[in-house]
């Protein structure tokens, strides 16, 4: 089984908020994805580099209203429903 990595983007993200708080800098490198359960979200934490998972804030989320008429599912690494199979 490989193992998943976050994209560039999210690195960068890192670095540059490791550069905010004064933190030292990230090295440029991959992190693991981090793989989310439910009530969960990835998120770089202040003084890390690579995302963790978290707990979702306890606030109310928008129950979307789906366009095929589907019910909206929290998925692994989400906070809140979503329409599966729309673009957000």
């Amino acid at each position: 089984m490989q193992a998943k990595f976050t994209s560039l983007s999210v690195v960068l993200s890192a670095l540059f908020a490791s550069q905010l708080v004064g933190a030292v800098p990230c090295p440029i490198l991959f992190c693991p994805a981090a793989v989310c359960s439910l009530g969960q979200t990835a998120e770089v934490v202040p003084g890390h580099c690579c995302p963790s998972c978290v707990p979702c804030p306890i606030l109310p989320c928008p129950l979307p209203i789906c366009a095929d008429g589907s019910t909206p599912v929290t998925q692994p690494g989400e906070c809140c429903p979503s329409c599966v199979g729309e673009s957000r």
